[in-house]
């Protein structure tokens, strides 16, 4: 004869008291706790891989943000060194009849200026397409900026660093 086990069970339903008998063989109850154990550990184990699948989706978004920084301070950069060269290349066409190799010069010198300094060429090409709108030749221009570098970083106060 197979082990029984007879259980008791009360209720409390809408208010009244409700007793349940259940009985069940030994046997069949220790196959389904076994069985409630596995399904148990699987779902740990499923949420915990889901745990980490949500930590790297995490990560993976928190590079996301800094790329995406990082490519905005690119474009702010770009943004503003683009308009410089305009403006440079307008003004030295309006008051020095510019050709694009004399602009182009202009631009490397202030490059090449860049890697000898602190002055970041952005900088230098604001203030070169500044004084061009007052000087006649290229020639003057390319000797004031490196007098205007000095002048900025003699300043030292870091606003105007590349």
């Amino acid at each position: 004869m197979a082990k029984e086990v007879k259980f008791t069970i009360k209720l409390n339903v809408d208010g009244k008291e409700q007793v349940v008998d259940a009985t069940t063989d030994v046997q069949k109850l220790s196959e389904e706790l076994g069985f409630a154990k596995t399904r148990s550990d699987e779902m740990r184990n499923s949420l915990l891989k889901m745990n980490n699948v949500t930590q790297t989706l995490q990560n993976v978004f928190a590079g996301l943000q800094q790329i995406t920084g990082q490519l905005q301070e690119y474009l702010g950069a770009y943004s503003i060194q683009s308009e410089a060269e305009t403006k440079l290349a307008n003004n030295m066409r309006n008051t020095m009849d510019a050709r694009e190799e004399d602009i182009q010069s202009i631009k490397d010198l202030c490059s090449a200026q860049q890697d000898l300094g602190v002055i970041g060429d952005e900088v230098q090409l604001s203030g070169a397409q500044e004084l061009a709108t007052y000087l006649e030749k290229k020639s003057s221009l390319e000797k004031l900026i490196p007098v205007m570098n000095d002048m900025a970083a003699a300043q030292d106060d870091g606003s105007v660093a590349a």
